[in-house]
């Protein structure tokens, strides 16, 4: 059977309404979570800006090599969603939850370009969706798995909710030790005082490949680290011209610079080759002025975000140009407590990652269990 024939496209678009509504493009989807949202009145909205979700019907982004599913309930169904999205709506052979987490542990399988169309940024469109052939269990089945898959998924949000606090942990020591840029008994500097280089990755879109050197985008170090597991790949020989302008290297800082999610800041740790994008800051630290750990730090800090707030550029897209970041104002205390706080942090830091590591058996779990049920 075809996925269309358990469920049917539902674009519902948006008619004339009063007053402001949020607008929830592909980039302020993480995952199954809202992280961004702009607010919008019909006259201002963006043209994408038109696509409907009800109650117990599925959104996920059409973008090739994306993630992204959410399904409709109270607290998002009155937003206005991007066309960058299917809504799919359920029949009677499948519940809502059901596709929910099918669509979640298929990830990108029905995103090849078997299915999918575009020069450049190419994404899933009606014909590769009518393509795509599956067979779901009965929904006595499904209702089974759907309450093993929720108890998959609590576990999940604990083991979030601890990588949470290990990260309120890291900071709340660190506006011990140091304060903030208005209470610091510590010298401020611009960043450029504190390295080497602040560039961006190549500015135009390069030739991708199905595998090679990672190409890394804004998409893959919003979660504070640096993650390859979704990334696109470019070849060996873009990715030389493209790393003598920028070139990463392990205890360099990445920084988000474009996009709803800009401000976010992640450390190399790692000797693996990859090239930047033009949404990527790469922040070279001076490591006998600044710790590349504290400084990662800092970067995530209230206090420099609000900075980066102020800096923004662009109408639509937000984008922190260089020469603002350049001038960020950071706290640099001596080094032997920048050092005492980067040994604290790399403690709770291998804390996270024993919670990040069951959070990837989880959901290997919850994949196995979906796919052993459905052809």
């Amino acid at each position: 059977m075809k996925l269309l024939d358990y469920c049917e496209i539902s674009n519902k678009k948006v008619l004339k309404y009063d007053g402001e509504k949020k607008y929830i493009a592909t980039g302020d989807l993480e995952k199954n979570l809202i992280v961004n949202s702009t607010m919008v009145t019909f006259e201002n909205k963006p043209s994408r800006a038109n696509l409907l979700l009800n109650e117990n019907e599925l959104l996920f982004a059409k973008m090739k090599n994306t993630n992204k599913v959410l399904i409709g309930n109270l607290e998002n169904i009155n937003n206005i969603y991007s066309t960058g999205f299917y809504c799919l709506k359920t029949k009677d052979s499948l519940f809502p939850k059901f596709l929910y987490y099918y669509l979640n542990s298929q990830k990108f399988n029905f995103q090849k370009d078997l299915y999918c169309s575009g020069a450049t940024m190419k994404s899933i469109n009606d014909k590769g969706l009518n393509k795509i052939e599956v067979e779901f269990p009965s929904k006595e089945e499904q209702l089974k798995l759907i309450k093993l898959c929720d108890n998959i998924y609590k576990m999940i949000d604990i083991k979030s909710k601890m990588i949470k606090d290990c990260n309120d942990l890291i900071n709340s020591k660190y506006i011990e030790l140091f304060g903030n840029d208005k209470d610091s008994k510590y010298e401020i500097v611009n960043l450029a005082d504190v390295t080497s280089n602040i560039t961006d990755g190549v500015h135009s879109k390069p030739k991708y490949t199905e595998k090679g050197i990672p190409f890394i985008s804004v998409k893959d170090i919003t979660t504070g680290t640096l993650k390859f597991d979704d990334c696109k790949y470019i070849s060996k020989e873009d990715s030389i011209i493209y790393n003598k302008r920028c070139n990463p290297e392990k205890n360099d800082i990445l920084y988000t610079k474009v996009g709803a999610t800009y401000g976010r800041s992640a450390i190399i740790n790692t000797n693996d080759v990859f090239s930047l994008y033009v949404s990527v800051c790469l922040i070279k630290p001076q490591k006998e002025i600044i710790d590349p750990m504290y400084l990662n730090y800092t970067m995530s800090q209230p206090y420099v975000k609000a900075q980066a707030d102020k800096s923004i550029k662009g109408i639509g897209v937000p984008d922190l140009h260089l020469v603002e970041i350049k001038k960020f104002k950071i706290i640099l205390p001596p080094m032997e407590l920048q050092k005492k706080f980067s040994d604290f942090a790399i403690k709770i830091d291998k804390l996270k990652q024993v919670y990040e590591n069951e959070i990837i058996d989880l959901n290997n779990m919850f994949n196995s269990i979906i796919n052993k049920y459905i052809k």
